[in-house]
């Protein structure tokens, strides 16, 4: 059953702590439900929350037992898994007013800054499981075999410990591993691993080792290990980000999907930053959606913009910062495209002042090593300038004029790559001030 609340300013307004409003009733499992809705929390402790319970309303005089599932809903009716809530088995009274939920279901806080209320209204899902008695019967006939699970993974480990027949020797890291020629082709794309390797003057015994360059002992062991067994031998958050990695390079795709689940399942404000970059450069569609859905509360994007991790982000995977722009600021871009063009079919009139541009090639040039890009003496004239400002005393060593001046190149080169992007997300090839604002928005210098 799904609930749209819809007036969500209005209700909070007008609902107390502690008030709730009560959905359509809804019949499951033969028993009447109902959703309670509290705006503003359920108890006094709970104020800066949204509460929901689930409220038995009729059930023809017995108790039942019933598991459920409380879910916030996205724009296209999917859960949003970081507010999806199983509970245990409940038993709800029919003598008594009977109810159960989550008096923190969620921040209000984090759904208003949340893309998930639009036009003021959200959706919920509560999807009930109804347990009822089962009556079973012994059926005809004794079972005198009992079938034993398939142990297949165990016998294929034992078989990689005892090496045996035609094998492939790889070198990793000052290692070497020793597996099954056959087992590794069928299974997985590694170099060379499919064809005999003969050398010059060699036979067929004496093989050089495959060397793997890209990849740790230690996860290449673990790969190995899942190659014959089909499961994971750690499963650590650290281990799962660099299988990823092996698996995407070599094409074992039900391992990519073990690891990308493991991601998506531990993403937080420290990892979201390097998933999102893993995700951006070996096409996880998932783990992309599960860490836009973290970042769609402000404060866990603001925490993850502060982290170790987005400068890495920036550099390495732009074009997933793109997709974040385009996702979670469609009333800013959308308010500049309207006035780009409430611009252009404006009549002309005359002594309309043009919007000033700034030409930088007075004061940059390009290059030809690794020299700074603003010219030394105008950079010193400003630095003087503004210190007169304040102290006409002031005087500055060349270092530290320097300094001074690899910082703030540091920062414009940072500031225009921002601003760069925000131009190429708004189908333009020239950046605007307004692209400065966005992007000085985005990196949090200006509210």
């Amino acid at each position: 059953m799904c609930s749209k609340i819809d007036g969500y300013s209005r209700t909070k307004e007008l609902l107390d702590n502690g008030k709730y409003v009560k959905s359509i009733p809804s019949s499951v499992g033969g028993h009447s439900w109902v959703i309670c809705y509290y705006p503003n929390g359920n108890k006094e402790e709970d104020a800066d929350f949204i509460s929901l319970f689930l409220f038995l309303d009729s059930s023809h005089g017995n108790d039942v037992k019933a598991k459920f599932r409380f879910s916030l809903l996205d724009k296209n009716g999917a859960p949003v898994s970081r507010y999806y809530f199983l509970s245990p088995m409940h038993t709800f009274s029919s003598s008594k007013y009977s109810a159960w939920g989550y008096a923190k279901f969620m921040k209000k806080d984090d759904l208003e800054g949340s893309p998930h209320l639009r036009d003021d209204c959200f959706t919920i899902s509560c999807m009930i499981t109804v347990m009822k008695e089962i009556r079973s019967e012994e059926t005809k006939g004794k079972k005198f075999v009992q079938v034993p699970p398939s142990d297949l993974h165990q016998h294929l480990a034992d078989l990689l410990k005892n090496i045996d027949g035609t094998i492939v020797t790889f070198e990793v890291g000052g290692e070497r591993f020793r597996a099954h020629r056959s087992m590794i082709a069928a299974r997985s794309s590694l170099p060379n691993a499919g064809g005999v390797m003969k050398w010059k003057g060699e036979g067929p015994t004496n093989t050089r080792p495959i060397k793997i360059d890209d990849m740790e002992a230690d996860v290449f062991r673990n790969f190995l290990h899942f190659i014959y067994t089909d499961t994971l031998q750690e499963e650590d958050l650290a281990m799962a980000q660099h299988l990823l990695v092996a698996a995407d390079r070599y094409n074992v795709e039900r391992l990519k999907l073990i690891c990308e689940d493991k991601l998506c399942k531990n993403v937080n404000s420290d990892t979201v930053a390097t998933s999102l970059a893993l995700a951006g450069k070996h096409n996880c569609h998932g783990l992309k959606e599960a860490c836009f859905d973290f970042l769609s509360s402000t404060s866990n994007l603001k925490e993850m913009m502060a982290s170790d991790g987005y400068e890495h982000l920036k550099n390495s995977c732009p074009s997933v910062l793109l997709d974040l722009l385009a996702i979670f600021l469609p009333p800013e871009l959308e308010a500049a495209k309207e006035e780009a063009a409430a611009r252009k079919t404006a009549p002309v009139t005359g002594g309309v002042k043009k919007p000033r541009r700034y030409r930088l090639e007075r004061y940059l040039f390009v290059p030809k090593g690794t020299e700074l890009l603003i010219r030394k003496m105008p950079f010193q004239r400003l630095v003087r300038e503004i210190a007169q400002l304040s102290h006409n005393d002031l005087r500055f060593q060349s270092h530290a004029v320097l300094a001074l001046q690899e910082a703030a190149e540091a920062y414009l080169v940072g500031l225009f790559e921002d601003t760069n992007l925000c131009a190429v997300h708004a189908k333009r090839v020239t950046i605007m001030s307004k692209d400065v604002h966005l992007a000085r928005r985005i990196r949090g210098e200006r509210p």
